[in-house]
């Protein structure tokens, strides 16, 4: 949520979307060099090349040359498309309130109390609550990363407000 409604343009690595992680490959899985070189000391870049799997079956991937990771059919496109709670609804629905709900992103002022944050666009109140706990904010925001109940922001959630 925190890049859909910052300033500029957002960019997203392939599955962010979705959820998917980058994954633990064995070493015979490898064919990077660079990986090769530094092996097993960084995550590498060859777990980010396994296919997007786009369906439920283990071959239903953009590239069939390499393995798929393990976790990856559940956070297929397939999948993700028949849950109104996936990952790539709220991205969706996320990237359509920016798109149609958000004007100017301007940073007017922001602050931080804690483990929250506070930024102010024109017309636009977004409090980021990074924290474990929950904090203090208004009620009934207009977007927001999780169920809000009276004015209580719940722990690692965002929301906006606009006026």
């Amino acid at each position: 949520m925190m890049l859909l409604i910052a300033p500029g343009p957002v960019m997203l690595y392939q599955g962010e979307e979705r959820g998917l992680r980058q994954p633990s490959l064995p070493k015979s899985a490898i064919t990077d060099p660079y990986d090769l070189l530094y092996w097993p000391d960084m995550p590498g870049r060859d777990g980010a090349r396994v296919p997007i799997p786009l369906g439920r079956r283990r071959r239903a991937g953009l590239y069939d040359r390499r393995p798929m990771a393990a976790d990856g059919l559940g956070v297929s496109v397939t999948v993700q498309d028949a849950g109104a709670d996936s990952n790539l609804a709220f991205y969706r629905r996320a990237a359509a309130f920016r798109r149609d709900r958000l004007g100017d992103l301007t940073l007017q002022d922001w602050s931080q109390d804690g483990e929250a944050i506070r930024l102010l666009y024109p017309g636009v109140e977004v409090v980021l609550n990074f924290g474990q706990a929950p904090v203090g904010a208004r009620p009934e925001p207009d977007f927001c990363s999780a169920e809000i109940e009276g004015a209580s922001l719940p722990a690692r959630t965002g929301a906006v407000w606009l006026d």
